[in-house]
């Protein structure tokens, strides 16, 4: 069915002339998860007449460069994410059989508040890497970056924290927040542009 699809989806698609090289890129991810760069490109040549074999011969090498960035985009979103929660599940199992009876209880909040966020974003990674997967090319990358800038320095300055019992990395943390929540605006961003 999806291949079926192909030809009537790039007709959709306006592309204003033979340089238009936008509309040819777009088309292009589209339908890259599903098929080879070749058949993409030869629909496309079929299916576009204002859209010259100069010009896909052009971008030919260019948009399969970047279908095979995005690619490896999102399956390092979906590494850091699995590894973000496998850290967050042993951090936390290392804080309820470890640390309750050696630091304080203001401390061991501290504590438990890193691995809560660090658990909470693993799973935005998750998803943000299956979404880069889907919709490339709108901003899914930028919010994965941060999410993984924000979970280093928020949780990881709370971890240090409560295990040093030393104040200044509570000075990072809000740094760590204000990257987290960028993150999520920028979620929210690519979100709405995925849908046009």
């Amino acid at each position: 069915k999806r291949r079926e699809s192909v030809p009537q989806v790039i007709a959709d698609v306006p592309i204003a002339d033979e340089n238009d090289q936008g509309g040819l890129v777009r088309v292009f991810h589209l339908f890259r998860r599903f098929h080879s760069c070749r058949t993409v490109l030869g629909v496309i040549r079929t299916h576009s007449p204002l859209v010259s074999d100069a010009l896909v011969c052009k971008f030919q090498a260019r948009v399969a460069s970047s279908a095979d960035a995005y690619y490896r985009m999102h399956v390092r979103f979906l590494f850091l994410g699995a590894a973000s929660a496998a850290i967050g599940v042993a951090a936390g199992a290392f804080g309820a059989h470890a640390l309750e009876s050696r630091i304080s209880t203001d401390l061991l909040a501290v504590y438990e508040t890193g691995v809560r966020y660090e658990l909470m974003h693993a799973l935005g990674l998750l998803v943000i890497g299956m979404a880069a997967e889907r919709w490339p090319g709108v901003g899914w990358e930028r919010a994965g970056w941060l999410f993984v800038i924000g979970t280093v320095l928020f949780s990881g300055s709370l971890y240090v924290l409560a295990l040093t019992g030393l104040r200044w990395p509570g000075v990072v943390t809000p740094l760590g927040g204000l990257c987290l929540l960028a993150g999520w605006g920028l979620a929210a961003a690519a979100s709405v542009r995925s849908r046009t």
